[in-house]
């Protein structure tokens, strides 16, 4: 799985402009835990909130439904925002080594955003990565910001979907080896991009239809630190939603919907 180049990261952004209509994001994040039997003097390391052992699959998905970038092989007990931030994707992705390009503007605005990832709530805001706002109290353009970000969001929850309707190994617990569990979660993850790909296959449903009811988010066992956004997290945020209600950004069924 190839790190995307500078023209791949446009492209993707392109596409979920035209699929989400959400602009310079490049992907959704997000955790799935993928159960496994205890590893032997394991403690509680793979244990995580829901009562059974896990690794951790951590993945950015593009608009087609399809993995960008995945990480595999984090503990169970582990809060989603600490496995992105520990992880090589994270790593790197916030160091700015990912052949991501500059802040562009908004096509016909002079808003300029850096190019961004988009997660839930248990993810940090940061300037390349967007979150919803707390959910109360919201005002109108915060629940509209809410609504439009969550249709760039939901592409890898229905990644994580298919995987699981697919590939049946998801929906029991790997009685294998931590290296052979996350061989077998690399390797569906890649076989599910290939299949995906191809037009001529009929593997899935509709992916709006592919959310996973079963996916659970990666919840710490402990409260997670939480870390003071910073201003220009803070102010890319409000720009964004500023758009979302502007004549230039706004879709005709929005109000519709946050109703």
């Amino acid at each position: 799985m190839a790190v995307p180049d500078h023209q791949k990261w446009e492209e993707i952004a392109r596409h979920f402009f035209e699929k989400c209509n959400v602009p310079n994001c490049i992907g959704s994040v997000d955790g799935k835990h993928c159960r496994m039997k205890c590893p032997p003097n394991a403690g509680s390391l793979f244990h995580n909130y829901k009562q059974y052992h896990s690794i951790v699959l951590m993945a950015i998905a593009d608009s087609k439904c399809c993995f960008t970038l995945i990480d595999v092989g984090a503990y169970g007990r582990n809060s989603d925002s600490a496995v992105f931030s520990n992880s090589n994707i994270g790593k790197s992705f916030f160091s700015g080594q990912l052949n991501i390009p500059q802040p562009t503007e908004i096509a016909g605005t002079n808003i300029k955003t850096p190019f961004y990832l988009t997660g839930d709530e248990a993810f940090p805001l940061k300037p390349n990565l967007m979150r919803p706002y707390p959910r109360k109290d919201l005002d109108y353009p915060q629940k509209v910001y809410n609504y439009r970000i969550s249709r760039a969001r939901r592409t890898v929850e229905c990644a994580f979907g298919m995987l699981t309707q697919k590939f049946g190994v998801l929906k029991t617990s790997m009685e294998t080896s931590v290296e052979v569990s996350q061989a077998i979660v690399k390797s569906i993850c890649v076989l599910h991009n290939f299949v995906h790909y191809d037009d001529n296959l009929t593997l899935y449903s509709n992916t709006n239809d592919a959310i996973d009811d079963n996916h659970e988010n990666i919840r710490s066992m402990s409260p997670t630190r939480s870390t003071r956004p910073t201003v220009e997290a803070l102010s890319i945020r409000d720009a964004l939603k500023h758009y979302f209600v502007s004549p230039g950004g706004a879709v005709e069924w929005q109000d519709r919907s946050i109703h």
